[in-house]
């Protein structure tokens, strides 16, 4: 029993809680400002919005051996923490007991 202890991601998923996809925000003035030049697609991939998230210690250890070479998106490490569980293809399972929204 218990819960996965290779390839596990949770955390509340915005795109499942609202049954959309989380958008980039490209207004100037709002803290989580995402300009297209670092981020240039419409849409962010499936995350665990933070600030609290579970990982599996590979995917942990994946993070710290790569530190040196894994771009973050700005300052939003929940997003990037997205996008380096998308190229292990370890994809966020939503839990409604982490609630942001």
């Amino acid at each position: 029993g218990g819960l996965p202890r290779k390839r596990f991601y949770a955390g509340q998923v915005w795109a499942e809680h609202f049954g959309k996809p989380t958008l980039p925000q490209r207004d100037q003035v709002h803290r989580n400002y995402l300009p297209p030049h670092i981020y240039p697609m419409s849409q962010l991939p499936p995350f665990a919005i933070g600030p609290h998230y579970l990982l599996s210690a590979d995917c942990a250890a994946f993070v710290h051996r790569n530190r040196d070479d894994l771009a973050g998106v700005g300052t939003l490490e929940d997003v990037s923490m997205g996008l380096w569980m998308l190229a292990l293809q370890v994809h966020p399972q939503h839990s409604e007991q982490f609630t942001n929204a």
